[in-house]
C-alpha cells in the first residue's frame, strides 16, 4: 500500500546514525523517518481506500524498513492509522512519534486511576 508521504519527523537518533552508518544496526542503505503521514495512492488493504489520509511511526521505519522521508512508502496497511478530518498530515507530523508517544504515557495514567484533581505517588 504506497501513501504518498507528506510530511515526516527528523529524530536526533536518525541523525546520529546518519552521521555514523558503523554504529547503526539498521540494514544500509535506508531512507530514514520513524514516521510519516500522507495519502493512499492504491490499496489491497480492506482499510484503506485511495485518498485516505493516514498516519504511520514505529514498525521499524528507518532501522527495517525505509522511512518516512523518502517520497513515497509502501508499507502494510496494518501500520496505518487513518487521520481524523480536524488534523492535516501536517499537522500529524507537527505532533509526530514524540507527542504520540506521550498521549500513550497520559491515556496509560489515566487508565491506571490518575487524574487532575489527584497527586501522583511517585516512591
Amino acid at each position: 500500500m504506497p501513501p504518498l508521504t507528506s510530511f515526516s519527523a527528523r529524530q536526533s537518533e536518525q541523525v546520529a546514525c546518519a552521521r555514523a552508518v558503523e554504529h547503526s544496526h539498521s540494514p544500509v542503505p535506508l531512507i530514514p523517518g520513524i514516521d510519516f503521514a500522507g495519502v493512499v495512492e492504491t490499496s489491497s488493504h480492506p482499510a484503506f481506500a485511495p485518498g485516505d489520509r493516514v498516519v504511520a511511526n514505529g514498525w521499524g521505519l528507518s532501522h527495517t524498513h525505509h522511512g518516512g522521508l523518502a517520497q513515497k512508502a509502501r508499507v502494510s496497511g496494518d501500520w496505518l492509522i487513518k487521520l481524523p478530518d480536524v488534523f492535516s498530515t501536517r499537522d500529524a507530523m507537527a505532533i509526530g512519534t514524540a507527542g504520540y508517544t506521550a498521549m500513550l504515557a497520559v491515556l496509560a495514567l489515566e487508565h491506571a486511576g490518575l487524574t487532575p484533581d489527584k497527586r501522583a505517588r511517585c516512591w
